[in-house]
């Protein structure tokens, strides 16, 4: 079940691409880095607990963090695909035992865009996400949450620019599914260095409230963004 719902998104994504093919279509590539910080209540076995941690805390048990965004348009449909993993792991020596913990979490979106202006664009696809945490005492046991889960999203991006190095934009999108409730918002700024690179900086915040069979993600992510975009 896990798999078929991560199939999903990468089915969109691929039927997106092959249908590219078929016209004059214009590329960006951005790999990215997202110093996000996490608040809200996570909780699995039916025990939650709240989280409080920004991306200060979490840079230093951050094992490994990758994040990039596709997308392309022909100027009337578009589509895009976007994938941010990040591996925490850490251990506290307590009096009698030693505590280990360890977090991976994936979130994997893929959808079409239809511009409706010169500035405006509707938008709507798929949102994975997959939180896998293990919480383990030495001679004693662990206590292990593997959940995976998949929403529908619409929403809208505005962007405009405002001269010929700087551009703006704003995206904000809501969904359901799996989730009782996401939503989704981004503002971003862009400098061009050339026809074919660009820097990108911006603000991110995802609001997730899923639940199911004692496993709880009722997590805000939120946090500034740097990236840089190829072009072709």
């Amino acid at each position: 079940m896990k798999s078929t719902r991560f199939a999903i998104v990468v089915l969109l994504a691929l039927a997106a691409s092959s249908t590219a093919r078929a016209a004059d279509w214009n590329y960006r590539f951005t790999p990215y880095l997202w110093a996000t910080g996490l608040s809200g209540t996570e909780g699995f076995a039916g025990r939650p607990f709240e989280v409080d941690a920004s991306f200060g805390d979490l840079l230093e048990v951050l094992d490994i963090g990758l994040a990039s965004h596709l997308e392309a348009d022909n100027g009337t449909w578009g589509w895009f695909g976007d994938v941010f993993y990040a591996k925490l792991s850490d251990d506290v020596n307590l009096p009698v035992a030693t505590l280990d913990g360890e977090t991976k979490q994936t979130i994997a979106e893929a959808g079409l865009t239809y511009r409706l202006s010169e500035s405006i664009e509707a938008l709507g696809g798929l949102r994975y996400q997959k939180s896998d945490s293990r919480l383990s005492v030495a001679g004693v046991g662990a206590l292990n949450a593997d959940e995976d889960w998949v929403d529908g999203f619409v929403g809208m991006r505005w962007s405009s620019d405002l001269n010929d190095r700087w551009g703006f934009s704003v995206r904000g999108d809501v969904g359901a599914g799996d989730s009782d409730l996401v939503w989704h918002v981004y503002t971003g700024i862009e400098y061009r260095i050339s026809d074919r690179s660009s820097l990108v900086a911006g603000y991110r915040y995802l609001d997730t409230d899923y639940e199911n069979d004692g496993f709880t993600w009722d997590i805000v992510q939120s946090g500034l963004g740097l990236g840089y975009t190829f072009n072709w």
